[in-house]
């Protein structure tokens, strides 16, 4: 997916930024934003840490007590404007679910490599066998298990014993003159997040050893945060101002209840073409980027450039339960909304149009279920907007 996320990118961000920018100037001087809770659910406690300055999440004591270590140096990640890191739980790209995973690209012909100590459970194909992208899952032993993606040449086989630092295989993205080290972790003692077979996705950044976090925060800073606070440009393509940090909130609907802030499923059929399959809708207040965001896409097709999609902002009235969205090049909706969240998971009943608000339903109206726990594709299954 790394692969397909540079241009879509740019396509939500390059309406944002220059309405942003003189914010950001204001705001230059600023720390992160400390206004963001703690998440708690009685057993879990995590949230912003205040030793990175909120970019990456303390742990909850629930959390394995491995360390990382990143699967390449920072000389081989902050190289040029083509590469980077993209945060966790960043809502974009073909993921504006929100990522239970990190997109990392390094210079060509740079492998990725084993996180930490462990032994190769699986390696499998991810998607059509044509395309050639492999998978390769390592138990890190301490509940922790991690799975590297758009793999074309694994150098490991299944029951490897491998060492941290060891390199696993060679990325997708020669073509672009970039190698891809795309990442997800499970935590199996963790249960607060998007669920896994066992335990929860997490990000990754979070359960890196003191130093290394430490040297991979002043580099974000320096390659990414500082530049787009001086110049409002996007670093790399990967940085999105409204999710700005290295571990982000994921899930948004659960701590925004009668909000439209969240993500959110439509409960029709899954197809190409209009209704979208996914919207969100985010509020941001952060040094980078202060207003709403709106998303939608098909699940299927994550070009961007279709006419029904949304990538633009939103303003809304929840007295009048009344939204307008922009979503650029002089496209403008008003739309009319409704939410339960009395239902086992909430929903939004919607309907918008150009040229002035509805006064009411008609068979138009979209319905759409607030995304549960669990990935999107699964969620869509179970819920039949999917064949399994």
């Amino acid at each position: 997916m790394v692969r397909k996320l540079f241009g879509l990118i740019q396509a939500v961000i390059k309406p944002l930024i220059l309405t942003q920018f003189m914010f950001l100037l204001v705001m230059v001087g600023c720390s992160n934003n400390p206004s963001i809770d703690m998440f708690s659910d009685k057993t879990e406690v995590f949230g912003p840490d205040p030793e990175t300055d909120s970019i990456t999440y303390t742990l909850p004591e629930t959390a394995s007590d491995l360390r990382l270590s990143l699967p390449a140096d920072l000389s081989d990640i902050f190289y040029d404007d083509n590469i980077g890191v993209c945060g966790f739980g960043v809502h974009a790209g073909g993921h504006i679910e929100g990522l239970d995973h990190v997109w990392i690209v390094l210079k060509a012909e740079v492998p990725a490599k084993s996180w930490a100590d462990g032994t190769v459970k699986q390696i499998g194909w991810i998607g059509d066998p044509k395309d050639g992208e492999y998978f390769v899952t390592i138990d890190y032993g301490h509940k922790l298990v991690g799975t590297h993606m758009e793999v074309t040449q694994p150098y490991v086989k299944e029951g490897d014993k491998v060492k941290r630092g060891q390199p696993i295989g060679m990325g997708m993205g020669a073509e672009r003159g970039v190698a891809s080290a795309e990442f997800s972790l499970v935590d199996e003692g963790r249960h607060t997040g998007v669920k896994a077979n066992k335990g929860v996705y997490v990000s990754p950044y979070d359960y890196l050893e003191d130093g290394e976090k430490k040297k991979l925060v002043e580099a974000y800073k320096k390659n990414v945060l500082d530049r787009y606070k001086a110049t409002g440009e996007n670093p790399s393509g990967m940085f999105c101002p409204y999710q700005p940090y290295l571990t982000n909130e994921g899930m948004l609907h659960i701590r925004n209840k009668g909000k439209l802030t969240g993500e959110w499923l439509y409960s029709g059929k899954w197809q190409i073409g209009y209704p979208n399959d996914i919207l969100t809708f985010i509020k941001a207040d952060n040094p980078y980027y202060k207003g709403n965001v709106v998303l939608a896409m098909d699940d299927e097709d994550h070009s961007g450039m279709n006419p029904w999609e949304l990538r633009g902002t939103f303003e809304v009235d929840y007295t009048k339960r009344q939204v307008k969205i922009d979503n650029g090049a002089s496209e403008v909706y008003y739309g009319i909304f409704e939410i339960d969240e009395n239902a086992k998971n909430p929903t939004l009943i919607i309907e918008y149009q150009k040229y002035g608000y509805p006064t009411s339903f008609s068979d138009k109206a979209l319905k759409y279920i607030s995304r549960p726990a669990i990935p999107r594709r699964l969620a869509a299954q179970k819920m039949g907007m999917l064949k399994k």
